[in-house]
């Protein structure tokens, strides 16, 4: 028997599901601390910096935060 396969998500497929303003400080609480989880998976290595750059710009739009903000990781 084979394991299920699940469906890849992809960057269009993740919309925001901020509540309220991207900039509410919960909102931003949640994302750098999702932010930071991915960060400590590269750093173990479990990830790599381009999977840490995607996960970048899928949170920053799941968290309703414009690209520009100075809220929002950029990826180096």
């Amino acid at each position: 028997m084979q394991p299920e396969q699940r469906p890849t998500r992809t960057e269009a497929d993740v919309k925001s599901t901020a509540p309220g303003s991207p900039y509410d400080p919960e909102n931003l609480l949640y994302y750098h601390t999702s932010l930071g989880l991915v960060e400590t998976l590269v750093k173990r290595g479990v990830l790599t910096r381009e999977d840490f750059a995607k996960a970048c710009v899928l949170l920053t739009r799941k968290y309703g935060l414009p690209p520009e903000s100075i809220f929002a990781e950029q990826p180096i």
